[in-house]
């Protein structure tokens, strides 16, 4: 199974830096990258924005793949496509952000594990709210590729059954857009 982490966006509430703010001492596109890896999922990144950057961190990582979005810029579907095209084959996958650094291997595993396959994929929610990641059935993988400009991963799912796996935890739910969501993850790492 694959998982496909988003970190091509511009990141324009954190002023372009959000991937490379670190916790744990390790950027936050290091943390996605772990996750996936650790779950045992083939790892494929779509890059953009700061694209030569955030590539140099995730250099001593040879096992993933890497893609360039060059269309990074016309919304997250574009990155989502580049990422479904260097699928070398049809297959049943993750769609992740990079900005999530409470998401570990055993989230993947959670979700893979409550997956009923008669559904088109399964994602997360937590008091209400949708999270990440999704897992998505390789049966859409013709609609996604399909979406035209502007669209939303959401309205791609639309017609599709995408169950949901009800959730307390706060992982799913938890990513860093602003400086401000920043400094709340490392003040809460300080409680813990």
């Amino acid at each position: 199974m694959y998982a496909i982490i988003l970190a091509a966006g511009l990141a324009s509430r954190a002023g372009g830096e959000k991937l490379f703010w670190k916790t744990e001492g390790k950027p936050l596109v290091v943390h996605a990258v772990e996750a996936s890896l650790g779950a045992g999922l083939e790892t494929i990144v779509v890059t953009g924005f700061q694209g030569m950057r955030i590539e140099s961190l995730l250099a001593s990582y040879p096992e993933i793949t890497i893609v360039r979005n060059e269309r990074y810029e016309s919304g997250q579907i574009s990155s989502i496509q580049a990422g479904v095209q260097a699928l070398p084959h049809p297959e049943d996958f993750f769609i992740a952000l990079a900005d999530m650094p409470l998401i570990r291997s055993r989230h993947y595993r959670e979700l893979a594990g409550a997956w009923d396959r008669r559904t088109d994929g399964i994602r997360p929610m937590v008091d209400g709210v949708a999270g990440h990641p999704v897992l998505v059935k390789a049966t859409l993988i013709p609609a996604i590729l399909a979406a035209g400009a502007g669209m939303r991963m959401k309205d791609v799912l639309a017609s599709s059954t995408i169950a949901c796996k009800n959730s307390h935890d706060r992982s799913y739910v938890t990513d860093v857009d602003t400086l401000s969501s920043y400094q709340a993850l490392l003040s809460q790492e300080k409680l813990d």
